[in-house]
C-alpha cells in the first residue's frame, strides 16, 4: 500500500532536487487526499478491511 501511495504522490509532485517553495507540492497531495484519488489507488492495489 505504501508503494503505491507513493507513486501516486510522485506522479503529481516530483522529488525534491533543489530548493522551491512547497506549497504547490502541499496543494497538489493535500487535492489526492480530498479527492480521494490516493485511496482509491491504494485501494486498487490492497484488500483494506
Amino acid at each position: 500500500g505504501t508503494d503505491t501511495a507513493y507513486r501516486e504522490i510522485r506522479k503529481a509532485v516530483p522529488p525534491l532536487n533543489k530548493d522551491r517553495i512547497l506549497y504547490k507540492d502541499i496543494d497538489k497531495v493535500t487535492e489526492l487526499i480530498t479527492s480521494g484519488d490516493l485511496l482509491n489507488a491504494v485501494e486498487k492495489k490492497v484488500k483494506l478491511v
